[in-house]
């Protein structure tokens, strides 16, 4: 019997002043291939808080503006409903039916805010998955018929869809690009799953991507919170925590500078090396042609040369030769500069520094937070999160 695979609906939550007309269109026309996806704003007041206290940064925002939702679970279907909704009342438009409606902003958008910068701090711009599949359930690690519905199906669903979705954004953000517009960064995906009963929120790279192989990581805290391990009343797991996030986020930086300082180290010494090459090459090539018994032959030949012209055949030949070599020399210095300022347009965005998705936040209805060292599924104090080290740093110490 084949067994039920998962829908996706994306719901793409961005600050209300990156919201426009265009942008709606062109995430119409970039993920309509990916799934279902509906672009929702929330508030940029809300961001103030966010960027002090990551907690909040993952609030649904109703749409009438007056109000957020409690509880992430309660919020997931409530969004799923509004969807719905939309869907079903949306006749009267084309472009926004096919990304669907939300709350018109007011307002211009700054060129710090489209940046993701500016006076409110960083934009949380969150993608949610909304996982459908019904009523099945597949979060209990002790039921056989979950259990394989997990293993068979959803845990490499969930890899390929973090796949598809984090290179459509590169792909999204490299026409943003193309187009002299401001890329759309996304600092979160938040998975529902199994109708909101368990809420991941991923944090991106700075490619606003997340490794498909975190599906593994999902599959651990599936087990931790199907077996109790994380306590009852679980709101939403953030993963990496946010403070652990900095940590990374600093040594990655770090090493990225260091990275570049050596790569323009090394690409300085392989063109001085080539230039003494081409130089040494040339001069050897100039020899040989002064030298060869032809054009000495000819150059005793003639005489009677004009006044400021070259002494001889053989020098009139050279100054030729020099004033190609010139030409074909600045070319290419002109080309190489022209590349290395502008790039490849096409290639796609990497990301500073690779995510470690080891220590989560475990966050609590009742707003308590711990957090949870998955790798050796335990709790842990916060002046213990900096001994568990990123997989890079445990492995060299190993």
């Amino acid at each position: 019997m084949a067994l039920p695979h998962p829908s996706l609906t994306l719901v793409l939550d961005i600050d209300e002043r990156l919201d426009s007309e265009a942008l709606r269109l062109e995430v119409g026309r970039c993920y309509a291939h990916v799934c279902q996806t509906f672009v929702r704003t929330h508030p940029a007041k809300i961001q103030t808080a966010a960027h002090a206290n990551a907690d909040t940064a993952t609030d649904v925002v109703a749409h009438d503006g007056d109000a957020t939702a409690d509880e992430s679970a309660s919020a997931a279907l409530e969004t799923a409903s509004a969807i719905q909704a939309t869907e079903s009342a949306s006749a009267q438009t084309s472009a926004n039916t096919a990304i669907g409606e939300a709350e018109p902003t007011t307002g211009a958008v700054g060129e710090n805010a489209a940046a993701g910068t500016g006076e409110f701090g960083s934009i949380g711009n969150i993608a949610r998955f909304l996982v459908k599949m019904g009523t099945r359930r597949y979060l209990n690690p002790n039921d056989k018929e979950e259990n394989a519905l997990w293993n068979d199906v959803v845990e490499r669903w969930i890899g390929n869809e973090l796949h598809k979705v984090g290179n459509n954004m590169r792909i999204f953000n490299r026409r943003q690009r193309e187009g002299g517009r401001d890329p759309l960064k996304f600092d979160w995906y938040e998975l529902n799953l199994q109708n909101g009963q368990l809420v991941a929120m991923l944090r991106c790279d700075s490619a606003s991507a997340v490794d498909p192989a975190t599906s593994e990581t999902i599959t651990r805290l599936r087990e931790a919170f199907g077996n109790g391990a994380l306590g009852s009343e679980v709101k939403r797991v953030l993963m990496p925590a946010p403070g652990e996030y900095e940590r990374q986020r600093e040594t990655g930086l770090a090493a990225k500078a260091q990275r570049e300082v050596e790569e323009k180290a090394r690409a300085q010494a392989e063109a001085a090396r080539a230039a003494a090459e081409a130089e040494a090459a040339e001069r050897a090539a100039e020899n040989a042609f002064l030298e060869s018994p032809e054009l000495t032959a000819r150059a005793a030949s003639l005489d009677g040369e004009q006044p400021g012209a070259p002494a001889n055949e053989a020098e009139r030949t050279l100054q030729t030769h020099d004033d190609h070599s010139k030409q074909a020399t600045e070319r290419d210095e002109a080309k190489m500069s022209s590349d290395k300022d502008t790039g490849d347009p096409y290639a796609l965005e990497e990301a500073d520094f690779a995510l470690d998705y080891r220590l989560w936040q475990i966050e609590y209805a009742d707003g308590s937070a711990r957090l949870f060292d998955s790798a050796t599924a335990t709790f842990v104090e916060p002046a213990e999160t900096a001994k568990c080290g990123t997989h890079a740093e445990r492995e060299a110490h190993a």
